[in-house]
């Protein structure tokens, strides 16, 4: 991993194992002679930690009409965002390229867009048993598979929406602080203003 000076980090993330080595397998799988590419950056925003990370997919050198492409994601740190990528990744060439996969031992993952009509081809392949090639081995693969990524998106969307409500929580308190700061200054600068009237009415009376 090689880090720049702005703070990005940059590496295959082959070392990380899981869905970055899935993906590099599945694109060898299509004649790819280089890894993805991953291009991470952590930061904080009002306490709140997260990470940018884009992946890059080169061209296929086998395959002269697949040009390279990239999509980024945001996690919270390097490591859980190498794994976000690579299996966003993972679903996008999937799409991308449902008709060349059916045929392959990675028709058994699940499309991400359960409208279209690639989607229920997957579906249709892996689990009705009138199929000639039907395995029950796989169709339970192929459901329990969905129903995890399913759960895994519901997770991430109520997740996101919890560190907003914490963000904005956080700023509500920031304000409310503020403001309490700057009804102290106003109560110290009256009370002096205060002081200075009376002084100013001693010296008055004095000279009467």
């Amino acid at each position: 991993m090689i880090v720049d000076t702005e703070g990005w980090a940059h590496s295959n993330a082959l070392h990380t194992g899981h869905f970055p080595r899935l993906l590099w397998q599945m694109l060898r799988a299509f004649d790819y002679t280089e890894p993805p590419q991953y291009s991470g950056h952590e930061s904080s925003l009002l306490g709140t930690e997260c990470c940018q990370m884009i992946v890059k997919i080169p061209a296929c050198p086998a395959r002269l009409e697949w040009d390279s492409w990239q999509l980024t994601v945001y996690g919270r740190k390097l490591a859980d965002s190498w794994e976000i990528a690579a299996r966003k990744a993972i679903e996008e060439f999937s799409e991308k390229h449902s008709a060349e996969i059916m045929d392959t031992p990675y028709s058994v993952i699940p499309l991400k867009d359960e409208t279209t009509q690639a989607y229920q081809d997957r579906v249709n392949r892996n689990m009705n048993y009138m199929m000639p090639d039907y395995n029950v081995k796989t169709a339970l693969s192929f459901s329990y598979s969905s129903r995890l990524i399913n759960m895994y998106e519901q997770l991430r969307e109520e997740n996101a929406i919890w560190r907003s409500k914490a963000r904005e929580a956080h700023i509500h308190e920031q304000n409310m602080i503020g403001a309490q700061n700057k009804i102290k200054t106003l109560k110290v600068k009256s009370r002096a203003r205060k002081i200075r009237i009376q002084e100013l009415h001693e010296e008055l009376e004095n000279r009467t």
